[in-house]
C-alpha cells in the first residue's frame, strides 16, 4: 500500500453508523441511558467484537454542533457516555478537556455486551444511516473545519454519495459474521487539497488485518484485495517525468520493510529532523538492538542513501508532499469506486486497495489500471493484497 504508516486502527472514532431509535426504549429501561447512550452503546459493542475501544473528546470546542449528529453533540455525548460510566458499563480511559495527543477513549465491559446483545438480538438487524453529508474537513486535531459551499464540494459530495448508495446495499461480514458494512465520507485536512481518503463510518472492514480481510464476505460471495504498488512513490516519478524504479523499496545492505518505511517517513515529514527521530525509533529500526546514538546515525545513512537512489524525486522528501498525494490517492480510489459503481460491481475501498468479489477480479483491475493512466501513472503495478 501507498501509506504502511496508515496501520490498522487500534481505536475507533465514534460515530452513529445504524439508526437505532427503534431500540431507544429498550435501552433506556436495561441501562438507564438517553438516546445517545443507547447510539454509544451499540458502537461500544461493535467495537467490543474486534476487541477495540472507542474514542471520542471531552473538549468542548471539538465539536460543531451545526455538523454534529443530533445524538452527538457535545453535551448528549459527555452525558451519554457519563450514564454508561455510572452504570459501571465502560471501561472508561478520560482524558482532561482540552489534553493535547490523545483523546478519551472507552471499550465495553462484558455487562454491557451481555445486555445489548440481549436487546440486539429482539430487533431485525439495524439500518446503516447515511451521512448527512459524505465530505469532511478537519483540523490537525481532529475537529471540524467549515467547508467552502462551492460547485467542487457540491460536486464531490455527490460522488460520495452515489458510493455509498452501494456500500450499504450490501452486506459485509467476517468470519464469525459480525456487520463490517458502513457507508464512508471523504476526510480532508486542513484544505481540500490535503487527504481527501474514504474512510468508513465506525468498525469497518478497513479496521481490521490484511490477514483478516482475506477472509471476508460480500453479499456471501468470497473476496480479492488489489492494490497498486508503491503509489506514492510512482506518482512523484510522474510529477518528475523519470521513470519508475522496478521496486522503489530496494536498497543494497538495507532490509526492504525498514527501507519503505523510511521511505514514506521522508515523504510527510516536515523537515530533515523530524525524519532522522521518527525512522531511528520506528520499529522496523528497533528489531536491529541498537542504542539511540547508534539509530540515529543509521537513520542518517539511510536517508541519505535513499536520496542518492531516488535522485529524481529528492526535493519531495521532509516536505509534507504526503498528504498532496494522497488528495492524489483519493481521487483515483473514487474514480475506480464509481466506475465499478456503474457496473453493478460494489468495491470496499481501503485507501490504495480495493476488495471485490472474486468473480469481478478482472473488471477491478481495469478499472484501477485506467483510473492509473488518466492521473498520469504509465508504469503502476498491480497486485493481489496478501496477509
Amino acid at each position: 500500500m501507498a501509506n504502511s504508516l496508515d496501520d490498522v486502527t487500534r481505536e475507533i472514532p465514534l460515530v452513529v453508523k445504524y439508526e437505532t431509535s427503534r431500540i431507544w426504549g429498550d435501552v433506556r429501561d436495561a441501562l438507564n441511558v438517553n438516546k445517545s447512550g443507547a447510539a454509544i452503546a451499540v458502537a461500544l459493542v461493535e467495537a467490543h467484537n474486534l476487541g477495540k475501544a472507542v474514542s471520542y473528546s471531552r473538549s468542548r470546542a471539538y465539536y460543531d454542533n451545526r455538523r454534529c449528529h443530533p445524538l452527538l453533540t457535545y453535551r448528549r455525548t459527555i452525558s451519554g457516555v457519563d450514564g454508561l460510566d455510572a452504570g459501571g458499563y465502560i471501561d472508561h480511559f478520560k482524558q482532561s478537556p482540552g489534553a493535547r495527543g490523545k483523546q478519551s477513549s472507552m471499550m465495553a465491559n462484558p455487562s454491557l455486551v451481555a445486555e445489548m446483545r440481549r436487546i440486539l438480538a429482539l430487533h431485525p438487524e439495524l439500518p446503516l444511516e447515511l451521512p448527512r453529508s459524505c465530505i469532511s474537513l478537519r483540523a490537525a486535531d481532529g475537529s471540524p473545519l467549515s467547508l467552502p459551499d462551492n460547485r467542487e464540494t457540491h460536486r464531490m459530495n455527490r460522488k460520495v454519495a452515489s458510493i455509498n448508495e452501494g456500500l450499504v446495499s450490501v452486506d459485509v461480514r467476517e468470519p464469525r459474521g459480525s456487520r463490517l458494512g458502513t457507508p464512508v465520507t471523504r476526510i480532508f485536512n486542513h484544505d481540500l487539497s490535503r487527504g481527501g481518503r474514504l474512510y468508513g463510518h465506525g468498525v469497518s472492514w478497513q479496521n481490521v488485518t490484511k490477514d483478516l480481510r482475506k477472509r471476508l464476505t460480500i453479499d456471501g460471495q468470497t473476496l480479492v484485495e488489489l492494490d497498486y504498488s508503491t503509489l506514492h512513490p510512482a506518482l512523484l516519478y510522474a510529477e518528475a517525468g523519470a521513470p519508475l524504479p522496478a521496486d522503489c523499496y530496494r536498497l543494497k545492505g538495507w532490509g526492504r520493510q525498514l527501507v519503505k518505511r523510511a521511505f514514506l517517513v521522508l515523504i510527510n515529514a516536515r523537515n530533515v529532523h523530524a525524519s532522522r527521530l521518527n525512522i531511528a525509533h520506528c520499529d522496523e529500526m528497533g528489531m536491529l538492538g541498537l542504542d539511540h546514538q547508534e539509530a540515529l546515525a543509521k537513520a542518517s545513512r539511510l536517508i541519505a542513501e535513499i536520496k542518492e537512489a531516488h535522485r529524481p524525486i529528492a526535493r519531495a522528501f521532509h516536505s509534507d508532499a504526503g498528504a498532496r498525494l494522497m488528495r492524489l490517492d483519493s481521487d483515483m480510489a473514487q474514480h475506480v469506486l464509481l466506475s465499478l459503481h456503474k457496473k453493478g460491481i460494489i468495491a470496499l475501498p481501503v485507501h490504495d486497495s480495493f476488495l471485490v468479489p472474486v468473480a469481478h477480479r478482472l473488471e477491478l483491475e481495469t478499472a484501477m489500471l485506467e483510473a492509473a493512466y488518466r492521473f498520469g501513472l504509465r508504469d503502476i503495478r498491480i497486485g493481489e493484497v496478501v496477509g
